[in-house]
């Protein structure tokens, strides 16, 4: 008799243990009807039939049209929502160049009261970093990070930047 692994239990069971399905392998689904049978894929198989599909960092139900395209993925959509998903990358690639975690993130944002540590300026921050060695400074806002990087993070330079200005 032919057997099959489920994809959800683990578990090596006999065909006649699957549901049928014309595009699954050997022609039965992945899933064993036990599993099948079981509280959360219900759940989940009915969210799928209604258009709707729970995101896991936001714990709400969306759309389909809100999550985006996974090839990799049973159901071919991402497993986070556009909107997570976003803050999810951003906190990502802060954690992996900084080393500095979401939570740390928003203590110095709350620290700084949302803040410029230049200007002073309430507006959306950025992260600045020293160029050389990639060691995080602070929360800036765009423009006075840009103006350091555009200067090279030279404190030379930026005093004679300061040394035109008074003289003008």
């Amino acid at each position: 008799m032919k057997t099959k692994l489920c994809t959800k239990c683990g578990v090596e069971k006999e065909i006649s243990e699957f549901y049928k399905h014309k595009l699954g392998k050997l022609g039965v689904r992945s899933i064993c009807i036990d599993c099948l049978k079981s509280p959360n894929v219900k759940r989940k198989l009915a969210r799928f039939v209604l258009g709707l599909k729970l995101c896991p960092l936001c714990a709400k139900e969306k759309p389909l049209p809100s999550f985006n395209k996974d090839i990799s993925k049973n159901d071919k959509l991402s497993r986070i929502c556009r909107e997570c998903q976003k803050e999810y990358i951003k906190f990502w690639c802060i954690k992996n160049r900084y080393n500095l975690t979401s939570e740390q993130y928003y203590k110095l944002f709350k620290i700084q009261n949302n803040k410029c540590l230049i200007c002073k300026k309430k507006t959306k921050l950025v992260i600045d970093h020293d160029h050389k060695t990639g060691k995080f400074r602070g929360l800036l806002c765009r423009e006075c990070n840009l103006g350091i990087g555009l200067l090279k993070d030279n404190v030379t330079i930026l005093k004679m930047a300061i040394k035109y200005l008074e003289n003008q």
